[in-house]
C-alpha cells in the first residue's frame, strides 16, 4: 500500500499489545473539525492519516485527537468539549449510516454527489492512482451529475 498510495507507513501500530483499531474516535474528530468547512475536514482527514499511518500516533485516544486538532489551529479545550456533545456523536453515527446506505463496504471507497437528497455515486473502492479517478469523476461531471 506504501508504494501504490505514496503514503508513508510505519507499521509499528501492528505490534501494540492490545490495540483495538475503532475508527469511530477519528472519524467524529473530523466531524468536529469540518464543522469550519470543507477545506478543514480534508485538512483534518489528511493529518489525522499522517498521525497514525505515518508517526504511529494512537488516534482512538482523546489527547492525541485534540493534539492533531491544535497543530490545525484548534483550540484543544474547545475541541474536546465539541468532541464530547452528543451533537457531535450524533453526527458521527449520521455519517456512517450514511455510508452504510450508499453501500460503502471498504476503505479507502469514494463516492460522488451533490447533495444529501441527491443519489450519489461510486467513483472507486480500494486505492486506486488519481488519473481513473479523476476520469471518473469528469465523466460524472459531464454527464450533469455534479450540478
Amino acid at each position: 500500500m506504501r508504494d501504490a498510495s505514496g503514503q508513508p507507513f510505519d507499521f509499528a501500530f501492528f505490534a501494540r499489545e492490545n490495540f483495538v483499531y475503532d475508527t469511530e474516535p477519528a472519524a467524529r474528530a473530523i466531524v468536529v473539525m469540518r464543522r469550519r468547512g470543507p477545506e478543514a475536514g480534508l485538512a483534518a482527514l489528511r493529518r489525522l492519516h499522517e498521525a497514525f499511518y505515518a508517526e504511529n500516533r494512537d488516534v482512538t485516544d482523546i489527547n492525541e485527537l485534540a493534539a492533531v486538532a491544535a497543530e490545525l489551529g484548534f483550540d484543544p479545550d474547545a475541541f474536546r468539549a465539541d468532541f464530547a456533545s452528543a451533537e457531535a456523536v450524533e453526527d458521527t453515527r449520521r455519517d456512517f449510516a450514511f455510508s452504510q446506505s450508499v453501500s460503502v463496504r471498504g476503505f479507502p471507497t469514494l463516492i460522488a454527489g451533490s447533495g444529501r437528497d441527491i443519489s450519489y455515486g461510486l467513483v472507486t473502492s480500494g486505492y486506486q492512482p488519481p488519473p481513473p479517478i479523476l476520469r471518473a469523476l469528469e465523466s460524472w461531471m459531464a454527464a450533469g451529475c455534479g450540478v
